[in-house]
């Protein structure tokens, strides 16, 4: 009885901002035809999703495309991920979609995929979906490319992760990242005339120091709250990344290496 979100990578493996690697079948096609595989790709899973009689509520076009979708970096061969530079940069090795190199074309695959999901599921929320929710810069030239494309969307979806910003930038403390995320909801859905979801978020677990957990609570009941209170009804839901996953897979999960939930879930009851 739960209501479903579908989460298109357009990747063999992952999608992120560093990297949206053309899948090893579509690689060496032209514009036109990459646009039908992706079109055949999503018919092809939605009408799977149909047939056992499942009907998503929202499809995310993508995931976390703000550099756009469907370009290839450097990977190491046996992990998978991206290869950096000693400056943490990747070197883009195809590009078909990047926001900066092919605009247009960015535009015209979700724009594609987004027609898709229209035509098995009328009903289903078609959302885009950026990392980084804080960033309303990010936000005004990705959609603004977008728009320009003739791409229509229900909601924006915004990743926000407190703990990754302040990694990537010291003075973009919690708080900060929360209080310019819920600034940016307000300012994306009035200038984009839409609703806004976070799609992901997360904390850090450590059962070595409790209290970590209980500031995840707290941050993650103070987003929740906001949302509801502060977003003029714009601000959907909050969905948590990835919650069941324990301490040793991944350190923004919710739960114990046990398997039991952290004090982080309680932010959901209050």
């Amino acid at each position: 009885g739960l209501d479903i979100m579908i989460n298109f990578h357009y990747s063999d493996w992952w999608a992120d901002p560093a990297k949206q690697n053309i899948p090893a079948s579509w690689d060496g096609h032209d514009y036109e035809t990459m646009k039908q595989d992706l079109r055949q790709h999503t018919l092809d899973v939605l009408n799977r999703f149909k047939e056992e009689g499942l009907t998503p509520r929202w499809v995310q076009v993508g995931n976390e495309t703000s550099n756009g979708m469907l370009w290839s970096v450097e990977t190491d061969p046996e992990t998978g991920w991206e290869i950096k530079d000693e400056n943490g940069r990747t070197t883009i090795t195809h590009s078909m979609g990047h926001l900066e190199r092919d605009p247009e074309q960015y535009a015209g695959f979700f724009r594609t995929g987004a027609e898709a999901v229209k035509e098995v599921f009328p009903e289903a929320k078609v959302i885009v979906h950026l990392d980084n929710g804080y960033d309303n810069d990010l936000y005004n030239r990705n959609l603004d490319v977008l728009k320009a494309g003739g791409c229509e969307w229900d909601i924006v979806g915004m990743s926000l992760y407190p703990y990754w910003a302040h990694m990537t930038d010291t003075t973009l403390t919690a708080q900060k990242v929360i209080d310019l995320c819920m600034e940016n909801i307000n300012l994306v859905s009035l200038k984009y005339n839409c609703d806004v979801m976070i799609t992901e978020t997360g904390f850090e677990v450590d059962e070595q120091y409790p209290e970590l957990m209980e500031e995840g609570r707290e941050q993650l009941a103070q987003i929740i709250r906001r949302c509801k209170d502060e977003t003029h009804g714009r601000c959907l839901g909050v969905f948590y990344w990835e919650p069941l996953c324990r301490p040793s897979q991944y350190r923004l999960g919710a739960f114990t290496e046990d398997g039991h939930p952290t004090d982080i879930m309680r932010a959901f009851k209050l």
